[in-house]
């Protein structure tokens, strides 16, 4: 896999993240409080920049989602 395509699938994730989020009509700020994971540390998510996303942070923001962290892949 090419680090172009890699870098897809971090953009993928996030897009994801924003639209279910949106769609359950929170905030960043809210999603950040909710899970304990710094606002800063989301909107790189959000944005496909966050390179090192660990399983308890996918965990958590399902959770808060109230989905399955396969949600989140959707796409990728």
């Amino acid at each position: 896999m090419t680090e172009e395509e890699i870098l897809e699938k971090f953009k993928i994730f996030g897009q994801n993240i924003r639209k279910i989020r949106e769609g359950k009509g929170l905030t960043i700020q809210e999603l950040a409080l909710q899970t304990g994971i710094k606002e800063k540390y989301l909107k790189k998510m959000e944005n496909g920049k966050a390179k090192r996303i660990s399983m308890s942070h996918i965990y958590d923001i399902a959770n808060c989602l109230n989905i399955l962290p396969g949600d989140l892949c959707e796409g990728i």
